[in-house]
């Protein structure tokens, strides 16, 4: 009997002691446990130092990637359809564009050809050399600066300009550079003609029309 009791006793023992120690918050084993694996979890995932690093590998990319993006995607913008620039020089100007200029180039042979100014643009045909701009045409785009430049014997013999407003100038010089050639101004354009350089030959015939404006110098 007594030895049952005994037994009993300390079996009750065992069993109250074994849910006081897994209970207990405070025991050593448990408190190792937190420690090492808590604190080194937290420690190495959660820590300032390992998220300051996560957070900086993070934030690198979204700034150089928005940064450089950002920076590339404002050039291009700009470079596209941004930037202030003249446009693009259409393709009858032969001669390409200068500042804005429309160029017509005449390097080889002109003769019989008919140039046209493109709308909005200023233009410039110089015809050097003989006969190279003989019964040329040039119309000027309206209201914009238009040069027409005859160096040359018989240069622009015969040619034709016209200048429906805007400022036009024609010079001649050379052997009859400006022959039987004819400038008609209209539509209010102001008209300058110098036929200082030329010699002999049939002067340029000037046409201008009320209320165009127009000068000549030795031009006949």
């Amino acid at each position: 009997m007594h030895k049952t009791r005994s037994i009993m006793l300390l079996g009750l023992s065992l069993a109250f002691g074994c849910a006081t120690f897994d209970d207990d918050p405070f025991r050593v084993e448990g408190s190792n446990s937190n420690a090492s694996g808590g604190a080194a979890s937290v420690g190495s995932g959660g820590a300032v130092p390992d998220l300051g690093s996560g957070g900086a590998g993070l934030a690198q990319p979204s700034s150089g990637g928005v940064g450089s993006g950002g920076a590339s995607t404002g050039g291009g913008g700009m470079g596209a359809g941004g930037t202030v620039s003249t446009p693009e020089c259409p393709s009858a100007c032969t001669g390409g564009c200068v500042s804005g200029v429309c160029q017509f180039d005449c390097s080889g042979d002109c003769k019989d050809v008919k140039f046209v100014c493109p709308p909005g643009l200023s233009c410039l045909l110089t015809c050097s050399g003989k006969d190279v701009c003989s019964k040329t045409e040039l119309r000027c785009a309206s209201g914009q600066t238009c040069d027409l430049v005859c160096d040359g014997s018989k240069a622009c013999g015969g040619a034709q300009f016209f200048c429906p407003g805007g400022n036009c100038s024609q010079t001649c010089s050379g052997e009859q550079a400006c022959e039987k050639a004819k400038l008609s101004c209209s539509d209010g354009a102001v008209c300058d003609a110098d036929c200082t350089g030329e010699t002999d030959g049939e002067r340029l015939k000037i046409s201008c029309a009320s209320p165009a404006t127009c000068n000549s110098t030795s031009c006949g």
